[in-house]
């Protein structure tokens, strides 16, 4: 999220192992907005927000409430 080599993030199913599948961002991302979504009372708006995530990466992730654990 906060580097510039997204190698071992996407695009690299060649390189994938037992412990890190290839494109795991793609998961990642759909969980974060899932997270985002589900806490949502206005579920219009949440879709909204997830589209256009103002405010960078960090903050929708902060507001997401997001927890891999």
């Amino acid at each position: 999220m906060n580097g510039q080599d997204v190698g071992r993030w996407l695009y690299k199913q060649g390189t994938a192992s037992a412990d890190r599948p290839g494109d795991l961002a793609y998961f990642v991302a759909y969980r974060i907005c899932k997270a985002y979504y589900d806490a949502a009372s206005d579920k219009a708006a949440a879709i909204r927000d997830i589209i256009q995530v103002k405010g960078g990466a960090t903050t929708f992730l902060a507001q997401s409430g997001y927890n891999p654990q």
